[in-house]
């Protein structure tokens, strides 16, 4: 349902007139406009519909069921084109990367571009401006009236922890913003329809963003390390991957509008309500994983924000931005334009008998684009698997957590000589406590600003970081002439290729089966280098990666997180909810340890359509409160707001039958029963959001996933190997290792670094991310099963002499037959050195 006329002429923008207007031309969409709070009256009046229609759709749904003439009978048509279990030989005998728009070659189609006139280009861009203007004039207004989340609420958590933005990514989302106004106006002055990008291609945008302007830069082709921020990795297009880009489409963006608006149904109707497909379909019903750990929901989160952190809109100098409340209610001027909150319905048994209207959902920032096109979205991390969670995405970011001493990362050492992460000693930063600053703890600093989300996921920040810093030392002792930063880059390149192969042979296998990620070359090599690195492959994370393929971990989530002490006791179970930004156990000497040993024997629950209700009623709930966010509901909403074609399409894209009915649907699903809530909320099967049916496919065999969104991630972690030049297997001679070194790299195993870096583990399972079985019995962790990296093959043999030069040593004869050849002195010191290696194992 587009909101914009077939007007052939151009039509005037804003005027100061209209400024008192809302921004946002959606609000009554998202918002309960101008009827106030629930009276009591209002509630009896509201319940008895909500009666009414209940027992209607209940009605309708057991009518549609049994009688209705548009689904299909799937023993009638045949089933499906392709059954279940031939779904994965189709993935297997997929071409990867599966192409995306950039290469689709829809550009090369030959239209005629859109012919506008200087005068209507300077109106649109007074009108953009104007309401830049407009928006600052807004901002400044909410400031001055508190609409604001309340500090500390779940709201405040999720904005400003969670999903902080940066200043300079808000100063690239203000030029996305106007760029995607007048991208509005064109479209509905020239009744452009989708896609249209090609006919304004050649359009200079209102402004031109810093990135678009600024000179590629220069790379040294030959400098063996990663840079900061992930340019120069590819020598071709050394902007590829690097940080604050736009993510990569896969598809074109399906919005309403075809340039923002969040997408609505294909016949012009309204989509369900995303709080309501949560609370109908990803309802908290158990299902454990049988033979997963906990541990690989956290290897999974780990990386994602290796991978991705989406950049989110903000108010006047970085304020989270409130969308819900009696003041915007009544007032709905109020409304801030990237507001698309959550509504709740009257009869939602968690919120609403709290008066809860709807929750706070604030769209992510748009990327500055240098050409006109639909919204994008904004990825701040480097999108390769360089452990910039860890070092961060910048030279400055990597700067202020290094120790600049032997190479190390800087830590915070405590009294009883355990070292834990560098200490936020912000009180404002909405994380820290005034009660537990005054015992002199705090909350942490990391690569990556999420680091205190939940204490699991700090423990493993803490661990590699005490990771590197073994390497560290190590090196140091083996090379003592090396400088500090000679000594940090070899330990972070280590640090980064033990977590590339860990992924690549511990979790891809577990996440995608181990017929699939074969397949697609994912898995380790047992020798040689991998030659399979392409420029032409563009490792950039894809929008549909980071907003619902890797959002499947949210349903291996545990509601209850389990405290195992010595002799396998169990100590304890905390309420996920109660662990959210509250990472300070770390500071007792015990707790690291029982938190592991949790999660090495706590499974994960099933990859399914079910949610725990900690992630669906108290996400981020704060102490004392009595609901929180539902993550359920945001990764629906998150879809639509970044323009996610339905789930049928991303079936097309990866070359998979697409679903023509909700009888089909029933048959490729864990749990049938699912399908009637999908039925009752969806008028269509094509209207259906891809996570959820992403989410509800039965899994591939040996996978945690099903088949959308194993290709999905399957074309992105084939990216991340075959687009990074600085891959761990690589055998380009400017930045590989050495044939023993990379031999020694494929020994790393988490089961060791979890030895190596937690405060007391002593037994591990082989595999962690397994549960302890027959076949994966717990090891000592000074058993040969969990194998330890010899850092002496990167010893570096220099010459002994202590550097004067006698004008002899290059090899020449000195006039009394005594010639030096310094090559087979150097092959000679090499052979000794060799000799001289040691084992550096680490003592506990």
């Amino acid at each position: 349902m587009s909101e914009w006329g077939g007007s052939t002429e151009p039509l005037p923008g804003p005027s100061e007139a209209t400024e008192t207007a809302p921004l946002n031309p959606r609000f009554r969409q998202y918002n309960l406009g101008t009827q106030g709070r629930r009276t009591r009256s209002q509630k009896l009046l509201l319940a008895l519909l909500g009666l009414i229609t209940t027992v209607g759709l209940f009605l309708g749904l057991v009518f549609g069921l049994t009688k209705s003439p548009n689904q299909i009978n799937i023993s009638e048509v045949g089933g499906l084109s392709a059954p279940p279990g031939e779904e994965l030989l189709l993935l297997t005998r997929n071409r990867w990367p599966i192409l995306d728009v950039s290469s689709a070659g829809h550009l090369l189609s030959g239209v005629r571009p859109l012919s506008i006139s200087k005068e209507y280009l300077s109106t649109v861009r007074n009108s953009s401006l104007l309401r830049l203007s407009q928006l600052d004039k807004l901002e400044t207004r909410l400031k001055q009236k508190g609409v604001q989340p309340a500090p500390h609420s779940a709201s405040h958590r999720h904005q400003q922890l969670f999903m902080s933005t940066s200043s300079r990514a808000r100063e690239h989302a203000r030029d996305g913003m106007v760029n995607n106004w007048a991208a509005q106006i064109i479209t509905r002055d020239y009744n452009l329809s989708s896609p249209w990008t090609e006919r304004v291609s050649q359009l200079i945008p209102v402004r031109t963003p810093d990135i678009c302007r600024a000179p590629p830069p220069s790379c040294n082709a030959s400098y063996p390390y990663r840079t900061a921020n992930g340019t120069c990795n590819n020598l071709q297009n050394p902007l590829w991957g690097s940080a604050f880009r736009a993510f990569r489409r896969v598809l074109q963006p399906d919005y309403e509008d075809g340039v923002s608006f969040p997408r609505s149904a294909d016949d012009g109707g309204y989509l369900p309500a995303a709080r309501q497909v949560c609370r109908h379909i990803f309802t908290d019903e158990y299902h454990g994983d049988t033979t997963r750990s906990l541990l690989m929901m956290q290897w999974g989160q780990f990386i994602d924000h290796d991978l991705t952190a989406t950049a989110a809109s903000k108010g006047s100098g970085g304020a989270p931005i409130r969308c819900c409340g009696p003041d915007i209610d009544n007032d709905p001027t109020l409304l801030h334009p990237e507001c698309a909150p959550l509504l709740i319905s009257f009869e939602d048994p968690q919120f609403a008998k709290l008066n809860v209207s709807c929750l706070d959902f604030v769209r992510s920032a748009p990327a500055p684009l240098c050409t006109y096109g639909p919204r994008q979205q904004m990825n701040q991390i480097t999108s390769f698997l360089d452990g910039s969670n860890i070092y961060g995405s910048s030279d400055e970011q990597l700067h202020s957590l290094r120790n600049h001493t032997g190479g190390r990362m800087a830590v915070q050492t405590l009294s009883d000589g355990r070292r834990l992460l560098p200490p936020s000693k912000d009180a404002s930063d909405g994380c820290n406590r005034a009660d537990a600053m005054a015992g002199g703890q705090y909350c942490f600093v990391s690569g990556d600003a999420r680091v205190n989300e939940q204490i699991s996921l700090t423990i493993t920040h803490t661990q590699w970081v005490r990771q590197h810093n073994m390497i560290a030392e190590e090196l140091a002792d083996i090379n003592p002439h090396w400088d500090d930063e000679r000594l940090f880059q070899e330990s972070r390149k280590i640090t980064v290729a033990m977590m590339q192969h860990i992924t690549a042979n511990e979790y891809l296998p577990l996440l995608l089966g181990e017929d699939l990620a074969q397949s697609a070359s994912l898995l380790p090599q047992t020798e040689g280098y991998f030659t399979g690195y392409s420029e032409q492959i563009d490792p950039t994370i894809s929008n549909v990666f980071a907003t619902a393929a890797f959002r499947f971990g949210h349903s291996q989530i545990q509601g209850l997180i389990k405290m195992v002490g010595a002799f396998s006791k169990t100590e304890d179970f905390i309420q996920l909810h109660r662990l959210y930004f509250n990472p300070f156990r770390l500071y007792q000497d015990t707790k690291m340890t029982s938190l592991v040993r949790g999660q090495l024997n706590t499974c994960s629950r099933a990859t399914d359509g079910h949610l725990t209700s900690q992630i669906t009623t108290h996400l981020f709930e704060a102490e004392n409160a009595t609901t929180g966010l539902d993550l359920g509901a945001i990764n629906v909403q998150r879809g639509r707001d970044h323009g996610l074609p339905p789930y049928n399409a991303w079936r097309r894209r990866c070359g998979l039958p697409p679903v023509t009915s909700f009888e089909q649907l029933r048959a490729i699903v864990q749990q049938p029963e699912q399908v009637d809530h999908v039925q009752m909320l969806y008028r269509s099967i094509e209207h259906v959001d891809l996570y959820v049916g992403g989410l509800l496919e039965r899994p591939l065999e040996g996978a945690a996933v099903g088949p959308t969104f194993a290709c999905l991630l399957t074309d992105q972690f084939v990216r991340l190997k075959a687009g990074d030049r600085f891959w761990y297997e690589s055998g380009d001679p400017s930045v590989r290792f050495t044939p023993d070194q990379l031999q020694e790299i494929r020994k790393a195993n988490l089961a060791r670094v979890l030895c190596d870096t937690s405060d007391d583990i002593r037994r591990v399972q082989e595999r962690p991310m397994l549960l302890p079985s027959e076949d994966n019995k717990p090891q000592p962790c000074g058993s040969v099963a969990l194998p330890v990296l010899d850092l002496g093959y990167w010893e570096e043999i220099v010459d002994e002499d202590d550097g004067n030069d006698d004008g002899n040593d290059d090899g020449s004869d000195d006039g009394n037959g005594a010639g030096n050849d310094a090559g087979k002195e150097a092959e000679a010191n090499d052979e000794a050195g060799k000799k001289r290696r040691k084992s550096w194992h680490r003592r506990h």
